[in-house]
C-alpha cells in the first residue's frame, strides 16, 4: 500500500499545515492504524470497534480536511509529502465508486458545457447577492452545504462574478470555430500574419525579430471573474492580453479552449482516470500551440502550472512553461516602463509558486509597482482550489493569524480561489498580480530600440537596489 513514514516527532510542519484536526504525523499514523486493522484475519469484537472509530474519524479528521497542497513537505527535513498520501488514498476510494468515475469522466469529456454554464450561474448569484444582501445567500448556502455533505459551496461577499467572455486572438479563431462552433470574435483592432497570430497593429509593423507566446487562460480565470466589491471589473484574461500588447507579442490560444483543463479539480478528488484525460488532452494541444515547446507558455494560475508540470510526459514542454511572475521577468521587464503605483500593498505567494521557487521574483516585481510591499505571511491560505469554499474551517483556521497593516488597501496573488479566500478574512479585495503590473506600466518609450534587451533608466536604478534585480 502506502509506505510513508510516521516515526518522526516532527515539530516542524505544524507550522506549515493548517491542522484543523490532524496534523501531518497524526493522519500518517492513523492511516497506518486502519491498515494494521484491516488486514488483521480474525478481528475481535475489539479490534472491529477500534476499526470502526478510527475509519469513521479519519473520514472527516484526515482525509476532507487535508488540503492536500504538499506544503508540508517543504518544512518536512525527509521531504515526506502527506498531501501526495491523502491524494493516493482518495484515488483508491474513488475507484471504489463507479457512480463517481462515470459522472467525472463525463465531466471531463463535456467540459466545455462547465466553462460556459459556470460564468452565467455566478452572474446570477451575483444579481441575488445585489438584490438579497450577502446574509441570506450565506445561510441558505451553509444550510445547503451541510445538507449536502459539502458539496454545495458556502456564499461570501467576496465570491466572484462571472469572467467576461475570452477573446480569441485570430491564431486560435479557426481552430476554436471548428473544434468548439464558438462564436466568439477576435478584438476589432486585431491583426494576423500567415501563422494566424494576434498582435496590435503597431506591433506588428515595428517588430524586428518575432515576439510570440502561447497563452493558456486557466478554466479557473475564464469562468471567475473579480468579486461585486471589486473596483476591478476586467478579468485576469484581459489584463494580461493588455500586457502582451504592451510588450508587442502576437498571442496563440491552444485548440479547443472551452474544453482545456488542467485536471487539478478532478486529481485532487482522487478521479485520476478524468485528470489524466484532461491532462493528455491539454499536453498535446499545448505542443501544438508551442511548436513542440519551441514558444514560451504562460498559464495564468499558479497552482495550475503547477499541476501542468507535473503531468506532462513532453520534455521538451517542461522549460517552456511560465506562470506570469516568471515570465514577466525573464521576458517583459526590458519591454515595459514600471511606476510605482500604489503606496503600500499586501502579497500572498501560492503554495505551488513557493514549491517553484518564484517568491523572492514575486516580490521583488511587486515591489516595481508599490512602494511598499507586505508579504501575508502566511505558508499556505487553505482554500486547496474550492475544498475551502466547502470546508470553511480550512481557510478560517490557516487565515486565523492573518493580519495586515491598516494602510494596506490591495492585495495580489497568482491563484484566483486563493485570492477568494484572503478577501474574505482580510476585509480587502485580493486579485491577480497581473492587474497591478497593467496598471503600473506602459510600453518602452519611443526613444528606445524596439530589439534592445536595456531596460529604461528608472527600471534600472531600481532593480540594481534589489540585490541584482530579478
Amino acid at each position: 500500500m502506502h509506505t510513508y513514514c510516521a516515526g518522526l516527532r516532527c515539530s516542524l510542519v505544524p507550522f506549515v499545515c493548517m491542522c484543523v484536526c490532524m496534523a501531518c504525523r497524526q493522519r500518517i499514523a492513523s492511516y497506518k492504524e486502519i491498515m494494521r486493522l484491516s488486514r488483521l484475519p480474525n478481528r475481535t469484537a475489539e479490534e472491529e470497534e477500534r476499526l470502526a472509530k478510527f475509519r469513521t474519524g479519519y473520514e472527516y479528521d484526515g482525509d476532507a480536511t487535508c488540503a492536500a497542497d504538499g506544503m508540508c513537505q517543504e518544512k518536512c527535513p525527509v521531504k515526506i509529502n502527506t498531501g501526495e498520501m491523502v491524494k493516493a488514498i482518495r484515488a483508491q476510494e474513488m475507484s471504489q465508486h463507479t457512480h463517481s468515475s462515470q459522472l467525472s469522466m463525463w465531466a471531463a469529456n463535456h467540459f466545455n458545457v462547465i466553462n460556459n454554464s459556470v460564468p452565467t450561474f455566478l452572474n446570477v448569484l451575483h444579481a441575488a447577492h445585489k438584490v438579497v444582501g450577502p446574509k441570506p445567500l450565506e445561510i441558505v448556502s451553509r444550510w445547503m452545504n451541510s445538507y449536502t455533505g459539502h458539496f454545495v459551496p458556502v456564499w461570501n461577499p467576496y465570491m466572484p462574478k462571472g469572467a467576461a467572455p475570452f477573446k480569441l486572438p485570430a491564431s486560435s479563431q479557426q481552430a476554436a470555430n471548428s473544434s468548439n462552433s464558438s462564436s466568439d470574435t477576435a478584438p476589432n483592432n486585431s491583426s494576423s500574419d500567415s501563422s494566424g497570430s494576434f498582435a496590435s497593429p503597431a506591433a506588428a509593423a515595428t517588430r524586428g525579430i518575432p515576439r510570440r507566446v502561447v497563452y493558456l487562460p486557466s478554466c479557473v480565470t475564464r469562468m471567475m471573474g473579480p468579486a461585486a466589491s471589486d473596483k476591478e471589473t476586467a478579468s485576469v484574461h484581459e489584463k494580461l492580453m493588455s500586457l502582451f500588447d504592451k510588450a508587442g507579442y502576437e498571442v496563440i490560444v491552444p485548440k479547443g479552449l472551452s474544453s482545456q483543463c488542467c485536471g487539478m479539480m478532478f486529481n485532487t478528488r482522487g478521479l485520476k482516470d478524468a485528470a489524466a484525460t484532461k491532462g493528455a488532452e491539454l499536453e498535446q494541444a499545448l505542443l501544438e500551440a508551442s511548436d513542440n515547446g519551441k514558444l514560451p507558455i504562460v498559464v495564468d494560475t499558479s497552482p495550475c502550472l503547477a499541476q501542468i508540470k507535473a503531468s506532462i510526459s513532453e520534455p521538451s514542454l517542461r522549460f517552456a512553461l511560465y506562470e506570469p511572475v516568471e515570465f514577466i521577468r525573464h521576458f517583459l521587464l526590458d519591454k515595459l516602463e514600471f511606476n510605482k503605483v500604489r503606496d503600500s500593498v499586501a502579497i500572498h505567494v501560492p503554495c505551488s509558486s513557493k514549491k517553484m521557487g518564484i517568491e523572492e521574483s514575486f516580490i521583488k516585481l511587486a515591489s516595481l509597482c508599490a512602494h511598499e510591499v507586505v508579504p501575508s505571511g502566511i505558508p499556505c491560505c487553505g482554500m486547496a482550489g474550492d475544498r475551502g469554499m466547502r470546508y470553511t474551517e480550512l481557510p478560517a483556521a490557516s487565515l486565523q493569524h492573518l493580519n495586515l497593516p491598516r494602510n494596506v488597501t490591495d492585495g495580489y496573488s497568482t491563484s484566483r480561489t486563493c485570492e477568494m479566500s484572503l478577501s474574505n478574512h482580510s476585509g480587502i479585495n485580493f486579485r491577480g498580480l497581473v492587474y497591478l503590473v497593467d496598471e503600473a506600466t506602459k510600453p518602452r518609450g519611443q526613444q528606445q530600440t524596439k530589439g534592445s534587451s536595456s531596460m529604461n533608466s528608472s527600471t534600472q536604478q531600481r532593480m540594481a537596489t534589489t540585490e541584482g534585480g530579478l
